[in-house]
């Protein structure tokens, strides 16, 4: 499993975490609000290799970040 933490613009009650593949195409969407601050994926959604994902929430995009899928 892979943990994302993030954090909610102020005044932003959810926001979507967006993760690409390395030929940036959309591979997962998840949908957060403001009850945890992480997301726990399961690394079987995704296959081996390295992602890069952001956080949208009003209208604000936050800096894109990246994560490595090992099996």
């Amino acid at each position: 499993q892979t943990t994302i933490e993030y954090t909610l613009p102020v005044g932003a009650t959810s926001g979507v975490i967006d993760v690409y593949n390395m030929n940036g195409q959309k591979v997962k969407s998840y949908t957060v609000d403001n009850t945890f601050n992480s997301l726990l994926i399961d690394n079987k959604e995704l296959n081996p290799g390295t992602y890069y994902y952001y956080l949208t929430a009003n209208g604000e995009r936050s800096e894109t970040k990246k994560m490595v899928v090992v099996k």
